[in-house]
C-alpha cells in the first residue's frame, strides 16, 4: 500500500499504522477477518494510549490503602455505601448502555463512549451484563444481611492485627512486585514458545502457508501446554509463600493474646515469618501448590453451588440444595479439604501438607461459623472488586475523555487516538481488580486464621 503498514496474518495482509485508518479498515474487513483484526488493533490501541493505565495502577494503590485506614474508624459505613454504589451503578450504566445501543447517540450516551455502528452489539452485550450482574448482588445482599455484619466484624479483626504489624501493611505491594518479576523472568522463555505459533510475536502474525492455512506442530502445542502449567504451579507456589507469610504473622498475633491487646508485635514479623518458610516449610508449600492448583478450578466450581446451597433462608439455597445434593457432598468430602487451609496446620504444628489438611477438615468439620464466614468475605470481596472495577474503569474513562497537559486520546488522526474507549475502560477496571485482589486476600486470610485459631483454643480448652 502507498502509506505506512504492518504485516499481519502470516504476511497475507497489512494493517495501517495510523490507528484511525486502520480502525476503518478493520470495519469494513469479512466477519472472521473482523473479529481476528480487531482484538490485534485493541492490542495497538492499549499499548498507544497507555498512560491512563498508568494511572489506574498508581491510584488503585493509592486508594487501597487509603481505603485501608478509613476501614478502621468507618468499616461499616463504608461497607454498606460500597455495597450500595455496587448495586446502583451497574443497573444504572447497564440501562444506560442497552438505550445507547438502541437509540444512537444523545447526550447521556457520552459517558458510555463512542457511538460508532461496530461498537453497538458490545454496548448492549455488556450493559446486558451489568444489570444482571447488578440485580444478582442486590438480591443476595439484600438477602444475606446477616453475614455482612459478620464480615465487617471479621474486618474488624483484621485491621487490629494489621495496624499492628507494619510488615504486612507492605505485604500486597511485595505480593504484587514478586508476581511481577516472576513474569518478567518468563516472559523470554514465553516469546520463544509463541514464536513457534506466530511469525511475528509482536504484530501477533500467525505461522500460515500461502492458501492461508494455519497449522501447528503437536510438539509445540505439548510445549505450550508443559509451560502453561509450569507458570500456573509457580504463581500458586508464591500464592502459597504469601499464606504461610501472613498466617504465621496471624498465629503469633493470636496466641501472644493479640485480641485482649496483651502483646506488642514485631514490626518484622512478616519477614520473620518468609524466612522459617523459606527454611523449614518450602517443600510443603511446592507440595500445596501443585494440589491446590490442580483442583482450585473444581473448588470454585463446586464451591460456588455449595456457597448457594448454603444459604437455607434463601429459596434458591434450598432448590440448589436439592437438586445438587451430590455435587455439594463431593465438594465436602473431598475437594474442601484440599485448599490453603491446610497451611493453618502447616504453621502451627509443622506437619506436612497432606497430614495438615486432614488435621484441619477434622478441627472444621463440625464448627459451620468457618462456612459462615466464608460467606461473608465472598460478600465482602464482591464488593471490594466490584467497586475496583468501577474505580479503575471510570478514571481510565475520565483521562481520555479530558486528556492530559501533553497528550490528547480524543483526536482523530492522532497516533494515541482511543478509537473505542470502552476497551480501554474495560482495561483500565481489570488491572485495578489485579491489583486490588491481594488487598482483598490479606483480609480473607487474616479473618479466616483467627477464627481458625478460636476454634483451636476452644478445643484446647474443652
Amino acid at each position: 500500500p502507498d502509506y505506512p503498514s504492518l504485516p499481519f496474518s502470516g504476511g497475507l495482509g497489512c494493517q495501517p499504522r495510523d490507528l484511525t485508518m486502520a480502525a476503518s479498515v478493520v470495519n469494513s474487513s469479512s466477519k472472521e477477518q473482523n473479529e481476528w483484526d480487531t482484538t490485534f488493533l485493541w492490542h495497538r490501541m492499549l499499548r498507544s494510549a497507555w498512560e491512563p493505565l498508568a494511572a489506574v495502577v498508581v491510584a488503585q494503590v493509592i486508594l487501597s490503602y487509603v481505603f485501608l485506614f478509613l476501614m478502621r474508624y468507618f468499616a461499616r459505613t463504608l461497607i454498606w455505601t460500597s455495597m450500595f454504589l455496587l448495586s446502583v451503578v451497574p443497573l444504572g450504566w447497564g440501562g444506560c448502555a442497552i438505550w445507547c445501543s438502541q437509540y444512537g447517540p444523545n447526550l447521556g450516551c457520552t459517558i458510555i463512549g463512542e457511538t460508532q455502528d461496530q461498537s453497538i452489539h458490545y454496548k448492549f452485550m455488556f450493559g446486558t451484563a451489568a444489570i444482571v450482574l447488578g440485580a444478582l448482588f442486590t438480591l443476595i445482599v439484600c438477602r444475606q444481611g446477616n453475614k455482612v455484619d459478620l464480615a465487617i466484624s471479621c474486618l474488624e479483626w483484621s485491621f487490629t492485627l494489621i495496624l499492628s504489624t507494619p510488615s504486612l501493611l507492605l505485604h500486597p505491594i511485595l505480593l504484587l512486585i514478586i508476581r511481577s518479576l516472576v513474569l518478567l523472568v518468563l516472559y523470554p522463555t514465553w516469546r520463544e514458545i509463541m514464536s513457534l505459533f506466530f511469525e511475528d510475536v509482536d504484530t501477533l502474525a500467525l505461522t500460515c502457508t500461502e492458501s492461508g492455512h494455519c497449522s501447528f506442530d503437536s510438539m509445540a502445542v505439548a510445549l505450550l501446554v508443559y509451560f502453561l502449567f509450569i507458570t500456573y504451579w509457580i504463581l500458586q507456589i508464591t500464592a502459597g509463600m504469601s499464606f504461610m507469610v501472613v498466617i504465621h504473622a496471624t498465629q503469633y498475633w493470636y496466641f501472644s493474646g493479640g485480641l485482649r491487646q496483651e502483646v506488642r508485635t514485631s514490626r518484622l514479623l512478616a519477614l520473620r515469618g518468609f524466612f522459617i518458610t523459606l527454611r523449614y516449610h518450602f517443600g510443603s508449600v511446592v507440595m500445596g501448590g501443585l494440589v491446590c492448583g490442580v483442583f482450585q478450578p473444581f473448588r470454585h466450581l463446586f464451591g460456588s453451588l455449595t456457597w448457594l446451597a448454603r444459604m437455607d433462608e434463601n429459596p434458591v439455597g434450598r432448590v440448589i440444595g436439592a437438586c445438587c445434593c451430590c455435587l455439594v457432598a463431593l465438594y465436602q468430602n473431598w475437594l474442601e479439604p484440599l485448599s490453603r487451609n491446610a497451611y493453618f496446620e502447616v504453621v502451627r504444628s509443622s506437619r506436612s501438607f497432606s497430614d495438615a489438611a486432614l488435621t484441619v477438615w477434622d478441627v472444621m468439620e463440625d464448627d459451620d461459623t468457618i462456612h459462615l464466614l466464608n460467606g461473608a468475605t465472598v460478600i465482602f470481596q464482591a464488593v471490594g472488586l466490584g467497586l475496583a472495577f468501577l474505580c479503575g474503569s471510570l478514571l481510565s474513562q475520565a483521562i481520555v475523555k479530558s486528556g492530559l497537559p501533553w497528550k490528547q486520546f480524543d483526536e482523530i488522526g492522532s497516533p494515541s487516538y482511543v478509537f473505542n474507549p470502552l476497551v480501554e475502560d474495560m482495561a483500565g477496571g481489570l488491572i485495578a481488580v489485579f491489583l486490588v485482589f491481594p488487598f482483598l486476600m490479606l483480609f480473607d486470610i487474616v479473618s479466616d486464621t483467627v477464627l481458625y485459631c478460636h476454634i483451636v483454643e476452644g478445643h484446647w480448652k474443652s
